[in-house]
């Protein structure tokens, strides 16, 4: 099938030279490939209607397994990211069953397409449903035909027998080629949930996959790191050559500047920046200029709180744009003079960590499709000096109307194609069971 997509206006970011092209032209999509216009070719012709057209979009940390928590109640206090932890994730994750890993997949797949979101890459963690777990979540993604990174977030706080099958899992999942889009990298946890020994295993074994962790998210991780190992979180990952090329660190509200010079030193790692979490749970986040003085790669995740990712960026930016006028050390220095590329990134980064996995950014010819046509009414009007400000006030706000990837629309006119529709009794159903569970721990 041919497809040819007219009347609309394009962006084709270049994360590598943090730039990127406003582009008019006619998009021909040939057997699911960017490309010219065949001669003697049929096309279905696609009016765009003045739409903006972005390559399919990237979230770098999402927790699939999440889903359910916005129907459940939880016990116990909540009153430090500690207590939050223990009361409602370390709670909510040893009850998951097969059957909520599925569900949770396919509606959180079905989330992303509607937020033009085609590439995953997810966080997760059922301690007490391990093998298997992240076959389920990548035949669902493949099923709606999205990328995605997967792991199984490996910790000590539910004994070496599960740390130890979790790292098989990732290990097993990352070296399969089961799936055509779908890749596995080693998660862990968070360093203060980790020993000296497990970190020592999960090295051993894992050879050089890329590693996606929580790191700083809150003070305890790095007070703990210093009062029980005598060490930076940074310095305790090098010591176990666990800061690999590609890797996806998470959070890093309480990283120093010191950790940050560790963690990049002559290495391409990816930093994502989760506001709307950290906010939730009472953090503070880091500021980007300590980031981008550090050379990290800096993107947004969602955490689990939502699949829109414009909205995630788009905090972020604003979160960063007030630290940095209300922070004491900033105090002296203009606004002007703040690099405007730290908010650029944030958008163009994505695309950075698309392709470092792998992925066709989606619209350069000889490309695999994968982009987001986006409803904007001033798309016309964009042009590459005032991207940023469109995509800050507008664009960030504005409905993904089509999502078409390789050959097929995955949603066309807000309608997601390949949506199963779950029944409202058999999700009360589930919700029950997990509540019952919950209220057994």
């Amino acid at each position: 099938m041919n497809t040819h997509f007219f009347n609309a206006v394009t962006i084709i970011p270049d994360s590598n030279n943090h730039t990127l092209s406003v582009s008019k032209e006619d998009i021909y999509v040939n057997d699911g490939i960017i490309g010219d216009k065949l001669e003697n070719s049929d096309y279905t012709d696609i009016d765009l209607h003045h739409a903006l057209i972005l390559p399919g979009m990237v979230n770098s940390h999402h927790h699939i397994y999440s889903y359910f928590a916005k129907a459940l109640s939880f016990s116990g206090k909540f009153n430090t990211f500690e207590n939050i932890l223990q009361n409602i994730w370390w709670k909510l994750d040893r009850v998951l069953t097969e059957e909520t890993v599925k569900i949770s997949s396919e509606l959180t797949a079905q989330e992303c397409i509607a937020h033009g979101v085609t590439t995953v890459f997810d966080h997760h963690s059922s301690p007490y449903y391990i093998r298997g777990s992240l076959d389920i979540i990548g035949n669902t993604l493949s099923e709606y035909s999205l990328n995605g990174v997967l792991c199984h977030e490996i910790s000590d706080r539910n004994g070496i027998n599960v740390m130890e099958e979790t790292l098989e899992e990732n290990i097993d999942f990352a070296h399969s080629d089961r799936f055509d889009n779908i890749q596995g990298i080693i998660g862990l946890h968070a360093l203060f949930t980790l020993s000296d020994k497990s970190l020592k295993r999960i090295a051993g074994n894992s050879g050089y996959i890329p590693i996606h962790l929580h790191i700083a998210e809150g003070k305890v991780d790095g007070r703990q790191s210093r009062m029980k190992h005598g060490k930076r979180l940074a310095e305790r990952l090098n010591e176990f050559n666990l800061i690999r090329e590609n890797s996806i660190f998470v959070h890093g509200n309480y990283l120093t500047p010191e950790d940050i010079e560790i963690l990049s030193a002559g290495r391409n790692v990816f930093f994502s920046q989760c506001v709307d979490s950290n906010m939730n749970n009472n953090q503070d986040i880091l500021n980007l200029l300590f980031a981008d003085a550090g050379n990290l790669i800096y993107t947004a995740g969602t955490d689990g709180m939502t699949s829109d990712i414009l909205k995630s960026i788009k905090s972020s930016i604003l979160l960063n744009k007030y630290n940095f006028s209300t922070s004491p050390v900033l105090s002296e220095v203009s606004p002007d003079s703040y690099p405007t590329k730290i908010f650029s990134n944030l958008f163009l980064n994505q695309y950075r960590l698309k392709n470092a996995y792998g992925y066709d950014l989606g619209l350069n010819k000889g490309d695999m499709a994968d982009f987001a046509v986006v409803e904007y009414p001033f798309a016309e009007l964009i042009n590459e000096s005032n991207f940023f400000n469109h995509f800050l006030y507008g664009i960030t706000e504005s409905r993904v109307k089509h999502v078409f990837k390789n050959n097929n629309f995955l949603m066309k006119d807000f309608v997601v194609q390949n949506k199963k529709d779950t029944e409202i009794k058999r999700m009360q159903n589930i919700i029950a069971d997990v509540t019952d569970r919950l209220g057994k721990i």
